[in-house]
């Protein structure tokens, strides 16, 4: 992927690689944000899963 990325750009001026790898780089930063966000949706829905669990439970025994 590294290898077709660098022949993709390897024809641009170094101010349109620039841009590219600005593009680039602000699409990877949203990603990592967007991970961060359902991971901790996912992390607060497994907690509230777990409680509910733990109070069907008690009242099943």
């Amino acid at each position: 992927m590294e290898n077709e990325y660098e022949k993709a750009i390897s024809a641009l001026s170094e101010e349109q690689k620039d841009a590219v790898r600005h593009y680039c780089d602000s699409i990877f930063d949203s990603g990592a944000e967007s991970e961060c966000f359902f991971y901790r949706l996912g992390l607060k829905d497994g907690i509230r899963l777990w409680k509910f669990m733990k109070k069907l439970m008690k009242t099943v025994s």
